[in-house]
């Protein structure tokens, strides 16, 4: 694996990219997770997802609150909502059969006007977002009332019909309210947009909604003051969450073909 370390000059400079030093092998023999009970398991959705239709490969269906102690996984038609004590109680609990997949009810269920695609909780865990198929807006629920049986949205973001493929919230902490609130959203046809859940609508950048297109992956820095969206030609566009560009990364010289953006993360 290479690094590209030539991004720091302004973006249209004519400084090519540098590739760091491949990166040795690192054994981790002794890093491993400890299951709950062996290789036990417990069914989270009440109605699995048909195998004649399942979701989209950029779907992501399972969300987790730690500090709220909160699951929720997302059906065809639904959100099972559990806390994370009653599934680890569940996969512990003794069987007669020593089934492997514990019988379990989660606390409760949400229904769902449309097939969802992607479900995570915002920075501090208090609230979930929710995006669906074809959907006209985007809802978030709090935390507090997922658990209650009647669930209703506390809020709705218009997002003009918009299915998506990545939906990644800023991770700042909740004390920066300026960034913590914002989430970051690639469509199917590569726009990037970034919704303001305190503001409740789609931040606004020199081109409307719309601030970058060609996008195919995208992440926050670490502090959440500026993302990169990975291109579709393989470069990294830097920017801030108005879609002011700071930078552009170029696609390291030793890529052949058509190479796309597929993940990127700051490690530092």
């Amino acid at each position: 694996m290479a690094f590209s370390f030539g991004a720091s000059s302004p973006a249209g400079g004519n400084i090519p990219a540098e590739l760091g030093p491949e990166l040795p092998d690192v054994s981790a023999e002794e890093v491993g997770f400890k299951g709950v009970s062996s290789d036990s398991n417990v069914r989270l959705l009440p109605t699995p997802w048909p195998d004649n239709a399942l979701p989209a490969p950029s779907s992501s269906l399972l969300a987790v609150a730690p500090t709220k102690g909160v699951i929720v996984g997302a059906g065809p038609d639904s959100l099972a909502v559990a806390s994370s004590d009653a599934v680890r109680k569940a996969i512990s609990a003794p069987t007669e059969d020593k089934a492997k997949t514990k019988p379990f009810q989660p606390q409760a269920t949400i229904p769902l006007p449309a097939r969802p695609t992607h479900v995570a909780f915002a920075s501090g865990d208090d609230a979930l977002i929710l995006a669906t198929e074809n959907s006209s807006q985007l809802l978030v629920y709090e935390t507090t009332s997922l658990t209650t049986g009647n669930a209703q949205p506390a809020l709705s973001i218009p997002t003009n019909g918009a299915t998506f493929r990545s939906l990644a919230p800023n991770p700042a902490p909740p004390s920066d309210e300026a960034h913590s609130s914002l989430v970051a959203l690639i469509t199917t046809n590569g726009e990037l947009l970034v919704a303001n859940l305190k503001a409740g609508n789609l931040v606004s950048g020199p081109n409307g909604n719309v601030l970058k297109t060609g996008v195919s992956s995208v992440c926050w820095s670490n502090k959440g003051k500026q993302l990169v969206a990975g291109l579709a030609d393989g470069t990294g566009y830097q920017m801030t969450p108005d879609g002011t560009q700071k930078d552009l990364i170029p696609r390291p010289s030793d890529l052949e073909g058509n190479c796309h953006g597929n993940a990127q993360c700051h490690i530092s």
